[in-house]
């Protein structure tokens, strides 16, 4: 089992983008003119063009195909499912807890409005957590899904899409807004060979 993450930022791919920009400089030969993006540039050209992608992808249910072969990024729904464990009890690890509501039971229970003082004075076992029910949506959970069953990359198990705060709040305002038709297919978890 691999233990290290790497999160690859703008930086790291405007420094592998830079290499091209420099061979591609050396064949057009050095009278004629490349425009080499600095930095910010890149970072702005980037952070537009992945704001189009995600627009599509939240407004129009569009199913993203990923340059190179890294297979598909949209979004999905599932039923959120409870089950029971052997001992007749909630299974918590496919329920998603609602973490405002959470904090604010918290304060109540033990009086304080400190997260830290929560956190350092009280058992884990002893704070009770609320869950999301899901009400707005019929019981239907959305998410990101990375299809990564079409992709060419060898070991494409071992990565993983992380989407950003904003991109996760982007698909909460598009699920509650009434305005947007969600045509979100709905998520098999099957592999296509």
């Amino acid at each position: 089992m691999i233990d290290t993450i790497t999160n690859f930022s703008t930086t790291e791919f405007y420094k592998y983008q830079y290499l091209d920009f420099i061979k591609e400089r050396k064949k057009i030969g050095k009278y004629k003119k490349v425009l080499i993006p600095t930095m910010s540039e890149y970072s702005k050209i980037v952070g537009q063009v992945g704001d189009i992608v995600m627009d599509k992808i939240l407004n129009e249910s569009l199913e993203y195909r990923l340059p190179c072969h890294l297979g598909y990024l949209s979004v999905k729904k599932f039923k959120q499912t409870i089950r029971l464990t052997e001992k007749g009890t909630i299974d918590k690890k496919n329920l998603l807890v609602d973490w405002g509501e959470t904090w604010k039971l918290w304060f109540t229970l033990f009086n304080s409005n400190s997260r830290k003082w929560v956190l350092a004075n009280t058992k884990k076992i002893n704070r009770p957590l609320l869950f999301h029910y899901n009400n707005e949506s019929n019981g239907w959970v959305y998410k990101y899904v990375w299809n990564k069953y079409t992709t060419k990359v060898k070991n494409y198990k071992l990565y993983k899409f992380f989407p950003t705060r904003l991109n996760k709040a982007a698909l909460t305002k598009a699920i509650k807004d009434p305005k947007i038709e969600n045509n979100y297919q709905l998520f098999l978890h099957v592999r296509l060979d």
